[in-house]
């Protein structure tokens, strides 16, 4: 193998690592709606599944050290 095809096979798996925490994120945040939530819909995180998704998404995404590539 070359060094190219070593870099490309890396980045890859970077990114599908990236991804994989990313969707795990989301899943975890909009499972945290449903289950936990906010019944008065005053809590700012848990009360809308778009805004517990994305931060759950961007949970999974600090965690991957995607931040740090």
């Amino acid at each position: 193998m070359s060094v190219d095809t070593d870099i490309a096979t890396k980045e890859r798996i970077l990114g599908l690592r990236l991804t994989l925490f990313i969707v795990v994120g989301a899943v975890f945040g909009f499972g945290y709606h449903r289950l936990v939530g906010c019944r008065s819909g005053a809590c700012l995180i848990t009360a809308n599944p778009y805004v517990s998704t994305l931060y759950g998404a961007l949970m999974g995404y600090l965690l991957s050290g995607g931040f740090g590539r």
